[in-house]
């Protein structure tokens, strides 16, 4: 495969960063390469830099040291944030009282490509409409957001960072509040967005027993990137036997 190959198929390019927030380095010389159509899972313990990686992929945090591009353009000049989806951490904490139906937030998903005041069209409403369709929430589209379940929630999130045909969808310990009987079902969707849209995955999380059978590549993180490649390489490594050794939950075996 030639360079320009290789070039066309790498998404987001994370090169000897480092950060420090001030006292000692959260991320040391990271280099962590996400191509097109991976479904990467973040693992690491709590404190080991996940979301600060994250939060320096999407340019809210600029590195001590070194660079992140983003289809090929440095961060800081990247201005087609349309096409990355993000989904928080604690974006299924709503206050029940809330005053917003389910069609309305997913709605929001249109305001970074739009006027302000701008109406929505019948062929916005009609992508909303099939958008809940696929998440799985058509039957709840007048419904009052705040008073879905967790996982009904995070959906509504999925739906609003799909709403504009994202290349990349990055989650923040996207199962949160989520009830455990769901999670295999939320799984199951981002493995379906993964395969059937094309869409690349960056999902973050401490739990290394959700790597299950969707995942296609693990970085684990330890302040250092201390493993990344396929899932089933990480099923036989160092990097999961110290994981374990530390106490963390056993991964899921592919089905």
């Amino acid at each position: 495969m030639g360079s320009a190959a290789v070039d066309s198929a790498l998404l987001v390019s994370v090169e000897n960063v480092s950060f420090s927030y001030g006292r000692g380095l959260v991320l040391e010389d990271v280099t962590l390469p996400i191509f097109r159509g991976d479904f990467l899972a973040v693992l690491g313990p709590n404190g080991s830099g996940k979301t600060t990686l994250i939060k320096t992929i999407l340019g809210v945090l600029k590195p001590s040291r070194g660079s992140v591009k983003i289809m090929g353009q440095p961060v800081s000049a990247f201005k087609a944030w349309e096409r990355i989806g993000y989904v928080p951490q604690k974006a299924t904490h709503f206050d029940p009282l809330f005053p917003a139906s389910v069609r309305e937030v997913v709605a929001m998903g249109l305001l970074a490509s739009r006027r302000p005041f701008h109406r929505t069209t019948r062929d916005e409403a009609e992508e909303i409409a099939r958008i809940l369709a696929l998440v799985g929430l058509d039957k709840e589209a007048r419904s009052p957001v705040g008073r879905l379940s967790g996982g009904q929630q995070q959906r509504v999130f999925i739906a609003r960072a799909l709403l504009l045909a994202p290349h990349l969808l990055v989650l923040d310990e996207p199962t949160t509040g989520v009830d455990a009987g769901m999670e295999e079902q939320f799984y199951d969707l981002l493995s379906a967005l993964n395969i059937g849209r094309g869409i690349t995955i960056v999902l973050v999380t401490h739990d290394i027993g959700i790597a299950n059978r969707h995942i296609t590549k693990v970085a684990c993180l330890g302040r250092k990137l201390v493993y990344h490649g396929t899932h089933e390489e990480f099923c036989r490594s160092a990097a999961l036997r110290d994981m374990i050794a530390g106490g963390h939950h056993l991964i899921s075996h592919r089905h």
